[in-house]
């Protein structure tokens, strides 16, 4: 458990100082699958530590999993989509091929890590 936990966030935290610097938003929109009020209060407690650190404010909007891959290949056609989601994996592949996912980004993401593993937001 502890393992997830950490996987977990630094996954967001890394996903949100992605999204930082790609977007230098005022405000964040995330989206999460954690719906269960103790994982959802997690999530809402390391967006504002982020918010602490970084002055960006993250707005946490819960999504049901189920409806996921409906709602942001909708946001996606609309030009809407979040800043950031918290998703299965299932999601990856399908979002990659219809180009919801950068995934040439999210490579320069992993690399830039390598080089500068301590990012300043974090």
């Amino acid at each position: 458990m502890f393992g997830r936990n950490i996987l977990r966030t630094t996954a967001l935290v890394g996903t949100l100082a992605f999204a930082m610097s790609a977007a230098q938003a005022e405000a964040l929109r995330f989206w999460t699958t954690e719906e269960q009020p103790a994982r959802l209060a997690k999530q809402e407690a390391m967006a504002k530590a982020f918010t602490e650190k970084t002055g960006i404010e993250v707005n946490v909007i819960p999504v049901t999993e189920k409806d996921m891959g409906t709602r942001a290949t909708a946001a996606y056609a609309a030009g809407d989509l979040p800043d950031v989601i918290y998703h299965p994996l299932i999601h990856v592949l399908p979002w990659a091929e219809a180009g919801i996912i950068d995934t040439d980004a999210a490579t320069e993401v992993i690399e830039d890590w390598k080089k500068a593993p301590s990012h300043p937001a974090l």
